[in-house]
């Protein structure tokens, strides 16, 4: 008997990993961050196919307590990830895939108003948001960023 379950469980081992997704942790995103601030969500585009979904937000900066943007637009981009097998023998399979997102701990919608970490990024000509959580946690990442 134990026998067959160990061998059950073994057997099922690679079908749990198949496919994760994983939230980055908010206090370590902030610290390595270069800009921290506040600002309100201006608009948002989703964009998606079959196999993911992107959503752009545009920010307007409202305050910035570390760091500059160096004059360059702040955006917060998500890419969600689909695990699906094809329907139509021409539609390719959505593959399975391992992926880490950024602590986003904000309704992202027209009008949020939110504490972020940001950060430049090679070759890119806006900053994107690492981290966001809500208006009321200021002094949490303050403190993780040092500057209280």
């Amino acid at each position: 008997m134990h026998r067959s379950f160990t061998l059950i469980i073994l057997c099922l081992i690679p079908f749990l990993l198949f496919h994760s997704r994983e939230k980055r942790n908010m206090e370590d995103a902030v610290k390595k961050s270069s800009v921290i601030g506040t600002g309100i969500i201006e608009s948002v585009s989703r964009n998606g196919t079959r196999c993911n979904t992107t959503t752009i937000a545009k920010i307007k900066v409202l305050e910035i307590f570390k760091g500059s943007l160096e004059g360059k637009p702040l955006h917060l981009a998500i890419t969600e990830h689909h695990w699906k097998k094809s329907f139509w023998p021409w539609q390719e399979d959505c593959p399975s895939v391992h992926y880490m997102v950024p602590p986003f701990e904000i309704k992202i919608e027209k009008g949020v108003k939110f504490v972020f970490a940001a950060d430049h990024f090679k070759g890119e000509k806006e900053c994107y948001v690492t981290a966001a959580a809500a208006y009321e946690r200021l002094d949490e990442l303050k403190r993780y960023a040092g500057l209280q």
